[in-house]
């Protein structure tokens, strides 16, 4: 896994804990036949079929870090979650395909044609087309109001930095006001490519490497379920605390052991089984 993850671009950072026991787990379990766990490990699966896209990682339109972190992985639901016009990403896919997985491995969800959520997508895509000439794109007048949120959190600290010793509780409010803001302008732009507003959020000391794991990659497609890490992590309460040891720790069940049973990460997760 690790020789997987050092042919892809390299992420800034140490790939994290859960990650590597993700894909550890994936890789096994869905291994096959045609698709043996040790290939397993360097491929990416999507839909119950293995793909090598270690080729697509710096094509890749939303940056190569989703692709060289995620390797061995099953990305069923960060493939469909990120992407809108399926059909176009469907057919970019397709000549990676290396082989099928394991018939008996399911991912998390399902996504049947005419369920709910692949029917909104659609239709979400048909509105996007008639309104907005097919873009999913922050529009201008959303990044005027980013820069104006981040031109007054400014603001605000220059002014909580020019009252004195004694500071203002207005203006120290006022700067921590705009700087939630600045953690929602961040959160919404770190699922992209890599990009200028999404460093934003740091001004409020979030770490990017780490919330694009815990919150893009485990918490949104898999939210309150044992391979959810904003669970595993205890967020806010002791990930606030510690937010650099209490993801790891969650993962390698070291300093949480007390909290957090080590097999609520390891275990293979049954449908639909909630905390």
């Amino acid at each position: 896994m690790a020789a997987a993850a050092a042919a892809l671009p390299s992420p800034i950072r140490a790939r994290h804990a859960w990650l590597e026991q993700k894909a550890a787990h994936d890789s096994a379990a869905g291994a096959s036949a045609d698709v043996p766990a040790d290939r397993a490990a360097h491929l990416h699966m999507v839909h119950n079929q293995w793909y090598d896209l270690e080729r697509f990682a710096s094509r890749h339109p939303g940056g190569a870090f989703w692709i060289s972190e995620t390797v061995g992985m099953d990305i069923t639901e960060l493939y469909e979650t990120h992407h809108l016009h399926m059909g176009k990403v469907d057919a970019v896919l397709k000549p990676y395909l290396v082989g099928p997985a394991n018939p008996e491995y399911r991912s998390f969800y399902d996504y049947p044609a005419g369920a709910l959520y692949p029917t909104l997508k659609r239709r979400v895509a048909a509105a996007l087309k008639e309104h907005a000439g097919g873009s999913s794109d922050a529009t201008p007048a959303f990044k005027l109001q980013c820069a104006a949120v981040l031109l007054a959190h400014v603001a605000c600290f220059a002014a909580l930095c020019r009252s004195g010793p004694g500071g203002s509780l207005l203006w120290a409010t006022l700067t921590g006001f705009t700087i939630s803001a600045l953690h929602g302008i961040g959160h919404n732009f770190m699922h992209q490519a890599d990009n200028l507003w999404m460093r934003v959020c740091t001004v409020g000391g979030w770490n990017i490497h780490l919330n694009r794991v815990s919150h893009a990659i485990s918490h949104h497609p898999m939210p309150n379920t044992e391979w959810d890490l904003e669970i595993l992590g205890h967020e806010p309460c002791v990930a606030a605390a510690c937010p650099a040891t209490a993801c790891r720790a969650a993962c390698t069940g070291t300093a949480l052991h007390a909290l957090t049973p080590p097999h609520l990460v390891t275990e293979h997760y049954s449908r639909g089984n909630i905390l």
